[in-house]
């Protein structure tokens, strides 16, 4: 049924039409028929009807079909495309005086009254004894119905005002449905041997929230520690998934950031990913499947696989994915930061000059921002010497023994609070 070649279509219907009119006993066998496929201001001739196609669009009745393979990255590739073609009817007629325009008129009238007569094509469609369908077209399933479309005057002005070309006698139609012939498929779900319907026991994974604990300490004051929620934590920190159903045969973590193609599952051990049916809880590291961990804004997904037990008492894996839960990977400061000769020295992670160019990474003071330079800083000024260390000047404005905020933005992700003194 699918087909490639448009022209084909359109073919069809020109036979149509010119069998039909040639056939009829109002047409005068002397004069020379030509049905042509082209637009109505490249038609010549005495006795010349046009049938051109100028638009297209995707049938929405067959959009979203069933999957026929088994290929869940591109399930379109191996369907049909169903699309609904709109095609001009016009007469042309270069003889002189009135003698033109009721050629063109008499035309017309044969054209319509023929694709009324012969809506519906398909293999077994006769005219005036002979099939209409071209070859590549026949024995494939393909039933075309054509249908006149109704355009008001105004409408059908717009066609022809769009261009140079003087309003003509015209009639609008559309072909339905037309099938773009889909890539064929090299994979098939394999055979179904048996089924049933089988309870198992809990409910789908669901993450409600992430947390994790912020440690800090203000000038003067003992240490504190807060609960951030959603989490933000540091290359080495940790991250708590809380939620329900977070248990099973085997526990896997996903993570997502915008610019992955795709989840990625992190190594449980390297990440330390444990669970307590309630809790998942994972160390964050540098590397998540095949992905560098950069500081940035995360999702996580929790995946469950279960073993169940059939009736027959073979086993079956099964796997649920939970809802996706966004959590924070911040760059960490690591203290003291120490000062020489006004020049003070960050470390920490992650500030990776090569990952991590331009704005990417900030430094503020107080609440002033740092210019970024490549060359050893000046005043107000820092730089990202490797993935591990920042060098950077106090502003001018910033009297000594004064106590300011350091802060750290990696990719719009905050450090926890930090102070240091000014030198």
């Amino acid at each position: 049924m699918p087909v490639l070649n448009l022209s084909l279509v359109t073919q069809t219907f020109l036979t149509v039409i010119n069998t039909s009119i040639t056939n009829s006993p109002e047409w005068n066998a002397i004069n020379v028929l030509d049905v042509s496929p082209l637009p109505p201001d490249r038609l010549a001739g005495n006795h010349t009807v046009g049938f051109y196609l100028y638009h297209l669009t995707e049938d929405a009745s067959r959009k979203n079909p069933p999957p026929l393979a088994a290929d869940l990255d591109a399930p379109d590739v191996f369907q049909p495309m169903g699309l609904q073609l709109y095609y001009l009817l016009t007469a042309h007629s270069d003889l002189g005086g009135p003698n033109g325009p009721t050629a063109e008129q008499l035309m017309m009238g044969l054209a319509i009254k023929a694709l009324r007569d012969v809506c519906v094509i398909d293999d077994q469609t006769i005219v005036a004894g002979a099939a209409v369908l071209p070859g590549p077209l026949v024995g494939r399933g393909n039933r075309f119905r054509i249908t006149l479309r109704a355009p008001s005057a105004e409408e059908a002005v717009q066609y022809w005002t769009a261009g140079s070309q003087p309003l003509r006698l015209a009639a609008y139609y559309e072909v339905s449905p037309v099938l773009l012939e889909p890539e064929p498929a090299l994979v098939r779900p394999n055979r179904v041997f048996s089924f049933g319907v089988r309870s198992v026991a809990g409910g789908r994974p669901r993450l409600d929230f992430t947390t994790s604990d912020v440690t800090f300490q203000l000038p003067g004051e003992p240490q504190r520690t807060v609960e951030a929620r959603p989490a933000e934590a540091p290359i080495g920190g940790r991250v708590t998934f809380r939620g329900s159903d977070l248990s099973g045969h085997a526990v896997d973590l996903l993570v997502r950031h915008v610019s992955w193609l795709h989840a990625e599952a992190v190594d449980p051990i390297v990440w330390g990913v444990t669970t307590t049916g309630a809790t998942v809880i994972a160390t964050v590291q540098n590397v998540a499947g095949t992905q560098v961990v950069l500081p940035g804004v995360y999702l996580g997904e929790i995946r469950i696989t279960q073993t169940t037990t059939l009736p027959d008492g073979t086993t079956r894996l099964t796997t649920a994915t939970s809802n996706a839960a966004p959590f924070a990977v911040t760059p960490r400061i690591d203290p003291p930061v120490n000062f020489v000769a006004g020049l003070g020295t960050i470390t920490g992670t992650n500030f990776d000059p090569a990952r991590l160019p331009d704005d990417h990474v900030q430094v503020l003071i107080g609440g002033e921002r740092l210019t970024r330079v490549a060359a050893a800083p000046n005043t107000g000024q820092f730089r990202v010497v490797d993935a591990s260390t920042i060098e950077f000047r106090l502003p001018a404005t910033i009297a000594p023994g004064t106590i300011v905020s350091l802060r750290i933005l990696v990719r719009g992700v905050e450090s926890a609070p930090f102070w240091v003194t000014a030198p």
